[in-house]
């Protein structure tokens, strides 16, 4: 997966040339370009603070999914996906305008992250798995580099079942039941146990 936290290093993870991203082809490509492209833009214009953790989360969330649909699943419709891409391409005309104040940034952002998830159980199942990770990366968490690498594995196994072959219902379940595993700061073994029996209950 894309780190959550890091994103983009570069714009040489995607082709500026190019109407999508290499190698994405399905539903949210145009928006996994978009979304790259603004987060890489607030990194090295300095126009958000690396401090502004928000922002920078918010976006991470909306790459993943957009970019994992575009792999794997196309659980994005093409007018969520339009939409989505030019509200991100309004904020970042804002930005280099300088005429846009942090809140509405962040407005923005949570409202698109919003749309996306609203309209989609699968995105909304994605947007669970980047809070995992991202509470993983939180060296409050107290997850050594073990847990870390066994817990992308986890995810990386379910994300690739979510196919346009797999029930709305079974990602809605297992969004709920890792939703309900968080609510309580749970040690990491307690989460990669829940991402265990969530993968055996319904995918496999």
């Amino acid at each position: 997966m894309v780190d959550p936290i890091q994103g983009p290093h570069s714009p040489s993870e995607w082709d500026e040339e190019q109407s999508e991203p290499r190698g994405l082809k399905g539903h949210g490509a145009k928006l996994f370009r978009k979304v790259s492209d603004l987060y890489f833009f607030c990194m090295a214009k300095d126009v958000v603070a690396p401090s502004d953790r928000y922002i920078y989360t918010t976006l991470a969330k909306i790459m993943q999914i957009s970019k994992h649909s575009a792999t794997y699943g196309d659980y994005i419709t093409d007018r969520t996906e339009q939409n989505a891409a030019d509200m991100i391409a309004e904020v970042k005309e804002s930005l280099r305008l300088k005429n846009i104040p942090r809140q509405i940034i962040s407005t923005k952002l949570k409202y698109i992250l919003d749309t996306i998830t609203e309209d989609s159980r699968k995105a909304r199942l994605m947007e669970t798995l980047t809070d995992i990770e991202m509470y993983f990366m939180n060296p409050e968490t107290g997850a050594t580099d073990e847990e870390l690498e066994a817990l992308r594995g986890k995810v990386s196994l379910i994300v690739e079942k979510l196919t346009p072959d797999t029930q709305d219902i079974n990602a809605e379940a297992i969004h709920r039941d890792l939703r309900d595993c968080l609510k309580d700061a749970p040690p990491p073994a307690k989460i990669l146990n829940e991402l265990d029996l969530c993968f055996k209950r319904w995918l496999q």
